[in-house]
């Protein structure tokens, strides 16, 4: 009786008993511990599993709000440095003036007399000047919505120096470069431009068409000639509506572009008196400078020509006796 369990079971009927072995009864016993350690067991892990999904849920969350976070800080950092760069070069030019005014600095605008001398130029020498320069609209169809100077700007609505002449349009009206040039930068501009051409003429002249569509037709180091389609009128970047920002500049000096826009050979002698920050008597030295050597290099070459004419009909005439 030492290896058996008797079982007692009673009730109306009667008491009944029930022997089992005592291997099964150790049996029976470790079968419920391991039934109870497997059920434990898995309610942890199924607890701990949920546990960690939602910490991982949570985690994700933080992330992609720091994520969040940073691009809009990323964004106001972008526009701070935009606003800080235009304001520097706000700064620039108003001490630039300052130096000017007080004697630091020669106006370059230049005497009277010099003034009077440009006022001279032979017809000849005022188509070879327009002709040189930027000058007249980069786009037709297009009509001026924001001229250069203080504005209200139109995104931040903060008071800020605009660089430029907007001309707004149709979206695809072609962008055609108002002198000979190169290319020189053409691609998207992450400062707000969108997709932005820029263009070095003659003599330290710069000009910038921003806001174009996303289908440039020129590339960094093309030569452009005066009419040639370099973009289309777009509405990338940071942008209200559909438009072309145009801006030209003198070694790296902000100019108004609108004196160079209504510049031609009928209105010829306004430029010198509306826009002062190019020293435009030692210009005009150079342009005629160029010129005259072309022209020298021209008679050269009629010269050199003619003289081997001379030689050949002298040849044939000696070959004839």
């Amino acid at each position: 009786m030492k290896n058996k369990l008797t079982i007692t079971v009673s009730d109306l009927s009667g008491t009944k008993h029930y022997e089992v072995h005592q291997a099964v009864k150790k049996f029976i016993i470790y079968f419920l511990v391991f039934i109870f350690f497997i059920v434990g067991g898995s309610f942890y892990l199924i607890n701990f599993l949920m546990n960690e999904v939602e910490t991982i849920e949570k985690k994700k969350e933080l992330i992609a709000k720091e994520e969040l976070k940073l691009r809009e800080e990323k964004r106001l950092l972008q526009n701070e440095i935009a606003q800080k760069t235009e304001e520097f070069e706000n700064i620039r030019d108003k001490v630039e003036d300052i130096e000017e005014l007080i004697g630091l600095k020669p106006s370059q605008s230049g005497t009277l007399d010099t003034r009077l001398d440009l006022l001279k130029i032979s017809s000849n020498e005022r188509k070879v000047i327009v002709n040189s320069l930027p000058h007249g609209y980069p786009v037709k169809g297009a009509h001026i919505t924001s001229g250069f100077g203080w504005r209200i700007h139109p995104i931040f609505h903060t008071k800020k120096f605009h660089h430029g002449l907007d001309f707004g349009g149709k979206i695809g009206l072609p962008i055609r470069v108002p002198a000979d040039g190169i290319v020189i930068s053409a691609g998207f501009n992450r400062g707000g431009y969108g997709y932005v051409v820029k263009v070095a003429h003659n003599f330290g002249f710069e000009t910038i068409y921003a806001h174009l569509t996303k289908n440039i037709p020129v590339k960094v180091g093309d030569f452009v000639k005066k009419g040639d389609i370099i973009g289309h009128l777009g509405n990338t970047g940071r942008s209200t509506g559909a438009h072309l920002h145009y801006e030209v500049r003198f070694l790296d000096r902000i100019l108004n572009p609108i004196n160079f826009v209504r510049w031609n050979i009928i209105n010829f002698d306004e430029i010198f008196k509306k826009e002062d920050r190019v020293p435009w008597h030692s210009l005009v030295k150079a342009i005629n400078h160029q010129r005259d050597l072309f022209l020298q290099s021209q008679q050269k070459a009629e010269q050199q020509k003619g003289k081997t004419s001379r030689q050949k009909r002298r040849s044939s005439h000696q070959g004839r006796k």
